[in-house]
């Protein structure tokens, strides 16, 4: 069964408690950014919507994509060479009248929202980690092994 988003938060607390000290600066989530307001089929709420600063902006960390379902469709991660803007323009950019307009079309199902986890820039690392176990843990539509 594909993951949803109450999947993502449970499993990104269940990393923090098994894996990190307590004493460490607690990771960012959220909150949940919409790429498509203007439409009206989207199940989930969100915080944020296109055109607003992307939520964890110039962190590392990872980000999702899930669909108009709230499904998870993709997790992938940042560095701090590459932080979570650099890695989100990647995928999207502004279409006409500034409305969101996706790069890839190579999505199994398309993405409608976005949720990211900024990791404190002294343990960037731990994007990286943090990835892995999701992608273990979570299953998704189109994060592929290995890829």
């Amino acid at each position: 069964m594909i993951g949803t988003l109450n999947d993502l938060k449970a499993k990104v607390a269940e990393y923090c408690s098994r894996y990190r000290h307590p004493g460490m600066d607690m990771f960012s989530s959220g909150p949940l950014y919409d790429l498509f307001p203007e439409r009206d089929d989207g199940v989930l709420k969100a915080e944020h919507r296109w055109n607003d600063t992307w939520p964890s902006n110039g962190k590392a960390g990872i980000y999702t994509f899930l669909d108009v379902h709230g499904r998870v469709i993709y997790i992938g991660k940042s560095s701090m060479k590459s932080s979570v803007s650099v890695r989100l323009s990647s995928y999207c950019q502004y279409g006409p009248d500034k409305k969101c307009v996706l790069k890839h079309d190579q999505w199994t199902v398309q993405p409608r929202y976005v949720w990211i986890v900024g990791v404190p820039k002294e343990t960037s690392f731990e994007a990286a980690a943090l990835e892995e176990f999701l992608i273990r843990e979570i299953t998704t539509t189109d994060n592929r092994n290995g890829v």
